[in-house]
């Protein structure tokens, strides 16, 4: 994984494994994060799922309060 701040509100990042990279983009906007993700050939038809997955985890991480954690 590799990732480089642009912008001060842009987050790229790239994933790469098994000889796939997956490029994203992460764009902090006023009340929101948008997530772009940049799929090769045979990940696109899972495209939905992959979608699902990235909004769900991204909720979790954005509404987890750190201050509950017990280590």
């Amino acid at each position: 994984m590799t990732h480089s701040w642009p912008s001060a509100e842009r987050l790229a990042v790239t994933v790469a494994t098994m000889g796939v990279e997956v490029p994203c983009t992460v764009d902090a906007e006023d009340n929101r994060l948008r997530v772009t993700l940049h799929l090769p050939g045979m990940l696109s038809l899972m495209s939905g799922p992959i979608a699902a997955i990235v909004e769900k985890q991204g909720e979790r991480l954005m509404l987890d309060d750190r201050a509950d954690r017990t280590i």
